[in-house]
């Protein structure tokens, strides 16, 4: 369930999801938030002073989410647009916790330096765990800022192909064989030097990894949050429990851009649990017969490590 585990008494204030896109990210950082006594950050890297930034500078961004050092300029969000994107995983879930003070950047950062658990959930950051890790240590050392733990979430690479193919922006920008390839690649050799760096942070013992599988997530929900929260010392409380109940039955609705409500929909944080156990392999079905080679061919490390069954 979580693979990389490293058994641990200590509760853990500071937490990072890392996660390629079209991992389930939102949906693991939607429990999260769902406790009502933490704060969490979407993405924060998307938006920042500087732009779109991966590496070394996103790394630097998340750091600040996590010690509560709001993005600001003249007392204003810098850029304006995170504000929004702040806001995100809150509009969309479906539980009854009260978001945080988004409008005024003041008000937030004293509701995260309140908050006994903070989490920033980032995407950009595939490939990068060592560098992660190595400054969450070396936060840890001159700021003597609270526990850490990294969450690594992983799922059937080719599974995250195909859901990329139908983004708008693979059409626009990824789009053709040798681009495939070329994705395929950079996203398996992120997810194994990833997993290798959270197997020698865990021998290090400075902060905690834990890996879990996108497949075990949905298919087994309640188990793998109950024991996320145990790892990392967090209280459950019932509102978590409400909100992957809802989840697990397909029960909840997602909000879009504009307030209107839409059941289930393809992309979001709801989720029938027991639907997408049955969906785990459309792959099969929407990559072609030369994509998957590709894919098995680029991947085959990758898929053998995570335990993901080849198909020839």
């Amino acid at each position: 369930m979580n693979e990389g585990r490293a058994s641990s008494s200590v509760r853990r204030e500071r937490v990072v999801i890392l996660a390629a896109g079209r991992s389930g990210s939102t949906l693991l950082q939607s429990a999260f938030l769902a406790a009502c006594n933490t704060i969490t950050f979407f993405e924060p890297c998307r938006h920042s002073p500087s732009g779109d930034v991966r590496k070394a500078q996103c790394v630097d961004h998340v750091l600040r989410f996590l010690n509560c050092r709001m993005p600001m300029k003249r007392g204003r969000w810098d850029p304006p647009l995170i504000r929004g994107w702040m806001q995100h995983p809150y509009r969309e879930a479906n539980t009854s916790c009260k978001p945080p003070p988004f409008h005024s950047v003041k008000r937030t950062r004293q509701r995260c330096r309140l908050s006994p658990f903070r989490l920033v959930k980032e995407i950009r950051l595939v490939g990068e765990l060592a560098l992660l890790a190595s400054a969450l240590q070396r936060d840890a050392m001159r700021r003597s800022a609270p526990p850490a733990a990294i969450i690594h979430l992983v799922r059937d690479p080719r599974a995250l192909l195909a859901s990329f193919k139908k983004l708008s922006w693979w059409e626009l920008n990824k789009g053709g064989q040798d681009a495939f390839g070329k994705v395929a690649g950079t996203i398996c050799r992120g997810m194994l030097l990833d997993a290798a760096a959270g197997a020698a942070l865990n021998a290090s013992g400075n902060v905690l990894y834990l890996q879990v599988r996108f497949e075990e997530l949905v298919a087994h929900m309640p188990d793998v949050i109950d024991k996320l929260y145990t790892d990392l010392g967090w209280p459950h409380s019932r509102s978590v429990d409400t909100l992957v109940s809802r989840v697990v039955r397909g029960e909840c609705r997602q909000v879009g851009e504009l307030g209107s409500h839409t059941p289930n929909p393809e992309y979001g944080t709801c989720r029938n649990a027991t639907v997408r156990r049955l969906v785990n392999r459309r792959w099969v079905h929407e990559l072609t017969p030369a994509e998957q080679k590709a894919t098995e061919r680029l991947c085959g490390d990758a898929l053998d490590h995570f335990r993901y069954a080849h198909r020839s």
